[in-house]
């Protein structure tokens, strides 16, 4: 009878998982689960974020538009308007701060613009900064000084020049090219 026992132990421990196996198959459901609450947590802030992040736009936006009522209803003034450390409490969130701040931008004049689109054209004909098909200067040159024959050396391509051309000055396109009327091309009057 002693022998009867022993083979039935050895019949079921073949079946079964030792210790170490369940043991290392617990520290795989751990790693495993802990990377998913993980995942899910990342998940779950990152909604909270984009959410709070389009509610933030659109809060300041209205307040963007309220306070460009204010400026059209009452004008600009000479001094800049600002305020700091202000909240959305009535709209409903409390916890959002934001600051504004008005101020006069100032633009160079006239001249100056003139006297930068020759400097530049001069500078930019001295150095030959190609503009061709081959050369790079339309990459590396923000204002397109370059060009081989043109009169301010590819001015009239640039974004400055193409402004100045709107309002009459030289090197816009056509007009400011070779032969070119800026008062026949802008209908004489708009200056």
């Amino acid at each position: 009878m002693s022998q009867t026992p022993r083979a039935g132990r050895a019949g079921r421990a073949g079946r079964g998982f030792t210790l170490l196996e369940v043991m290392l198959g617990l520290a795989l459901l751990g790693l495993g689960l802990t990377v998913l609450i993980k995942s899910a947590a990342n998940s779950i802030f990152s909604a909270r974020q984009a959410h709070m992040m389009g509610v933030v736009t659109d809060l300041s936006r209205g307040k963007m538009y309220e306070i460009e009522e204010i400026l059209l209803k009452d004008g600009f003034s000479d001094t800049e308007v600002h305020e700091d450390d202000k909240t959305f409490e009535e709209e409903g969130w409390p916890g959002v701060h934001y600051s504004f701040k008005v101020e006069e931008v100032e633009l160079p004049g006239w001249e100056q613009l003139q006297a930068l689109s020759k400097s530049h054209a001069e500078a930019g004909s001295a150095a030959g900064s190609g503009g061709g098909s081959g050369g790079k200067g339309a990459l590396t040159d923000p204002l397109g000084s370059g060009a081989g024959g043109e009169e301010l050396g590819g001015f009239a391509n640039s974004a400055l020049g193409g402004m100045l051309s709107q309002f009459g000055g030289f090197g816009g396109g056509a007009a400011g090219g070779a032969g070119g009327d800026i008062d026949a091309a802008q209908g004489g009057a708009f200056v």
